[in-house]
């Protein structure tokens, strides 16, 4: 099971990362100070844990529920090789507070200084709109 946690925490920092970039600077989820006997639920299709590449894969309507943070996406692959996560087709994070993170697709090296996402849309509580072909996070800026 730690592999999936990693692989919900990954996502949604990942995710709350980039959008507080976007976003201009707000403050980022601490997912590190979370409780340790916190549930984490996770739906999808199928899921598979390749032990020889250590990569754990959830494939079709995937739904992730974690704190509050609800991700949705059709693939989310946590690759400990490489240390990456990626989730693909149809991107959906909503926020507790109501905001809601969509995207086509994204890459995230587990230490959070790189990333990538495409076709990325934020609609926050305040009724704000932010959008981007594509957003990057290089060496954690």
């Amino acid at each position: 099971m730690g592999a999936l946690h990693t692989l919900l925490r990954t996502a949604l920092v990942m995710i709350a990362t980039l959008w507080a970039v976007a976003a201009n600077g707000q403050d980022l989820p601490d997912f590190s100070q979370t409780d340790p006997d916190a549930k984490m639920y996770l739906e999808a299709d199928e899921l598979l844990y390749d032990t020889e590449t250590g990569r754990v894969t959830a494939l079709g309507h995937v739904f992730i529920n974690y704190q509050g943070y609800q991700l949705f996406a059709r693939e989310v692959t946590y690759d400990q090789a490489s240390n990456t996560l990626s989730a693909r087709g149809g991107l959906r994070l909503e926020e507790p507070e109501g905001s809601v993170v969509i995207a086509r697709d994204m890459t995230l090296s587990d230490d959070f200084r790189e990333g990538f996402l495409t076709g990325l849309r934020v609609d926050t509580i305040f009724r704000t709109r932010l959008a981007a072909n594509s957003a990057e996070r290089t060496d954690g800026n």
